[in-house]
């Protein structure tokens, strides 16, 4: 009970010092970001263990690069910053 009690106290005593910013509930950049990212790490990763050969992994993020620009609220930039950036991590991924 005490160490639940020096918890809360110390949440509580450090929260105001803290600069807290509100989060954006609809920033679609960011969710494109994350979305680009998802889906071409999941196809780096699916294509460099052999689970899918890289032109199906080519070919699906094709698909869904025309998919989504149908979209209205498609975001292509921070979409292909999300795609960029995962291939920086996995450089031998050739997507």
């Amino acid at each position: 009970m005490i160490k639940k009690f020096f918890l809360f106290s110390s949440i509580a005593f450090l929260t105001p010092f803290i600069d807290m910013q509100r989060a954006k509930a609809f920033d679609l950049g960011a969710y494109w970001l994350g979305v680009g990212i998802g889906v071409t790490e999941t196809l780096c990763v699916s294509s460099l263990d052999g689970y899918m050969t890289n032109s199906s992994a080519r070919t699906i993020l094709r698909t869904y690069r025309n998919n989504f620009a149908k979209m209205s609220q498609f975001d292509s930039k921070s979409f292909e910053n999300g795609v960029q950036g995962a291939l920086d991590t996995y450089p031998s991924c050739r997507l």
